[in-house]
C-alpha cells in the first residue's frame, strides 16, 4: 500500500525553480499525540513539483485511512526539505499541497482550513475600506493580521502564530492610551470571553493556544493538534483579532470626534 501526495513549489514571482533534489527516508517515524506513526518516504522535487510516496510501516490504519492525517504528515517532511532550498537558493519559496492518491483510487484534494465564525462580514465596501484603512496605517496590526493568517495555513505551528498575533493586539492596544502591555486590560478593553481568556493563560490543558504555543517558544514539539482542538484556536484568533480591530476603529473615531 502507498500513498502518493503532490505539491507545488513556486518562487515568489509565481515561477518554479529549476532545482531538482531526491530524498528517501527507509525508517521514519513521526510522534502525533495518540503515538508513533512509522513509514518510508521517497521524495521528489523536479522543476518545480514535489511528489513523496509513503509506504507504511505501522499498523496504525486508522492514521492511513484519514487523508487530513497524510497531508500534515506531508507538511512535516515537506517543510525542512524546502526550508533547506531556500537557503541554497537564497529565494523565497512556497509549496502548496494540491492532491493525493493510493494504488488504484480516486484522487483527494487536501481541504481549505477555514475560519468560519465568528462572522466577520466585510462585503460591504465601506467596512472593508475602514478596516484595510486601518491595517495600513498601523504595521503592528499587519503583522497581527498575517501571524493569524499564516496560522491558517500552518495547523503544526499555529499555537505559535496565533499567540504571536494576540499578544501583538495586547500590546498595540495598551499603547493607545500611553501605557504598558496589561493583558487584563486587553481582555477588558476588547471583551473577551472566559473562553477566550482561558486558551491564552491556561499553560497546562493540553490543546490550548498557550500551551502550544508555550511549548514551541521553549524549544520542545508540543505533539500534533487534533481537528476540536484546532477550531477552538482558530476561533478564538479570529475572534480576538475581529474584536481588537472594532476597538481601535471604535477608538479612531473617537478621536476624530474631539479634533
Amino acid at each position: 500500500m502507498t500513498f502518493n501526495v503532490f505539491a507545488d513549489l513556486i518562487l515568489s514571482n509565481g515561477e518554479r525553480p529549476t532545482t531538482n533534489t531526491t530524498v528517501r527516508l527507509d525508517n521514519g517515524l513521526v510522534k502525533f499525540n495518540f503515538g508513533e506513526v512509522k513509514f518510508s518516504v521517497n521524495l521528489k522535487i523536479m522543476n518545480g513539483t514535489i511528489e513523496l510516496n509513503f509506504t507504511p510501516l505501522s499498523n496504525d490504519y486508522k492514521f492511513w485511512d484519514n487523508w487530513d492525517n497524510i497531508f500534515e504528515l506531508a507538511k512535516i517532511i515537506i517543510d525542512p526539505i524546502v526550508l533547506t532550498s531556500t537557503l541554497h537558493l537564497g529565494q523565497g519559496l512556497i509549496y502548496i499541497i494540491n492532491r493525493g492518491s493510493m494504488e488504484s483510487a480516486d484522487i483527494v484534494t487536501p481541504n481549505i482550513d477555514t475560519a468560519k465564525e465568528p462572522q466577520f462580514d466585510l462585503t460591504v465596501s465601506r467596512n472593508a475600506e475602514s478596516v484595510a484603512a486601518l491595517i495600513a496605517s498601523n504595521f503592528r496590526l499587519k503583522f497581527a493580521v498575517r501571524d493569524f493568517n499564516d496560522g491558517l495555513l500552518d495547523r503544526k505551528d499555529c499555537a505559535f502564530y496565533f499567540y504571536r498575533e494576540i499578544e501583538t493586539l495586547a500590546k498595540l492596544i495598551g499603547e493607545i492610551d500611553g501605557k504598558k502591555t496589561n493583558w487584563c486590560e486587553f481582555y477588558k478593553n476588547v471583551g473577551a470571553s472566559e473562553e477566550e481568556i482561558s486558551q491564552l493563560i491556561d499553560k497546562t490543558k493540553f490543546g490550548t493556544i498557550r500551551y502550544s504555543a508555550d511549548k514551541l517558544r521553549h524549544g520542545v514539539a508540543p505533539g500534533s493538534i487534533d481537528r476540536s482542538n484546532w477550531e477552538d484556536m482558530k476561533k478564538v484568533a479570529k475572534a480576538l483579532l475581529i474584536k481588537s480591530i472594532k476597538y481601535l476603529l471604535d477608538s479612531n473615531d473617537h478621536l476624530n470626534n474631539r479634533l
